[in-house]
């Protein structure tokens, strides 16, 4: 298998068919902290597997029930099993899952092994997170001598966390992990950088189709917070070397294409 229908294969894990009712995976964001002891930290990186196996059971337990109440069902907590509320992605934990697989498909090994984790990001769960403090004590003189691009799998397998729950743009897109790209010589599997115009969200995306003049991309996301929204692909033109990603549906800045560092 080529790592283009690697890619290709794994974007369709996200999209469902329950007897006939197809849909895709919801957005959901990922809330490093929230006062409410019932919404779990990790939010936006379930996997297909537990999307599915959610979205299974809402369509076995409430008959009728269609593609977009499914989907709001999903990610709204509204389920009495708790174990399938909050079931969503965000647009870094699509990416992960995606090139992960294609990872292991193509490579032989895992994603986690090329990323980082920002250094501020490991400094506040070692500090303020009760879990990441009771897998490991992180001494002053360690903090001090960490990188400020921290190896994931050494954040995995010190701190006992899930790769995908410290996935975040700034990892994907880092020096460390990957390599800038013109749109010109963009391949299937590359990531799309950009953020948001009002507010500087980073926000990423996979291309998944390339013609002369445009890309396509498929990407996690939602217009508002009251929008669903979800796994959707859509077109980037390329003009004057740049990718326009002013017309996408929630309309973004573009800042680069960049290449994870194995598939340079």
């Amino acid at each position: 298998m080529t790592l283009e229908e690697s890619v290709l294969q794994h974007v369709q894990d996200f999209h469902f068919n329950l007897g006939g009712i197809t849909l895709w995976a919801p957005y959901l964001i990922n809330f490093n902290y929230t006062e409410d002891p019932s919404v779990p930290r990790g939010l936006g990186k379930s996997s297909p597997e537990e999307i599915l196996a959610a979205a299974t059971y809402i369509h076995q337990t409430n008959p009728g029930i269609f593609g977009e109440a499914i989907r709001a069902k999903l990610v709204d907590g509204s389920n009495d099993v708790p174990q399938f509320n909050y079931k969503g992605i965000d647009c870094s934990g699509f990416v992960f899952y995606v090139m992960d697989r294609a990872y292991n498909d193509v490579l032989g090994k895992s994603l986690a092994e090329d990323l980082s984790v920002p250094k501020d990001h490991v400094l506040n769960g070692a500090r303020n997170l009760e879990e990441w403090k009771a897998a490991y004590t992180l001494s002053d003189e360690e903090a001090e001598r960490l990188p400020d691009d921290v190896q994931m799998t050494w954040v995995v397998a010190t701190f006992k966390r899930r790769a995908v729950n410290l996935c975040r743009v700034a990892g994907l897109v880092s020096d460390y992990s990957s390599v800038p790209i013109e749109p010109s010589d963009a391949r299937i599997g590359d990531i799309v950088w950009m953020e948001g115009i009002d507010k500087p969200m980073p926000h990423a995306g996979i291309v998944t189709s390339i013609d002369k003049n445009s890309i396509q991309m498929t990407h996690s996301g939602r217009l508002d917070p009251a929008d669903i929204g979800g796994v959707s692909t859509e077109t980037l033109p390329i003009v004057k070397g740049s990718l326009d990603c002013s017309l996408l549906e929630v309309p973004r800045r573009y800042i680069g294409l960049r290449r994870l560092r194995s598939l340079t």
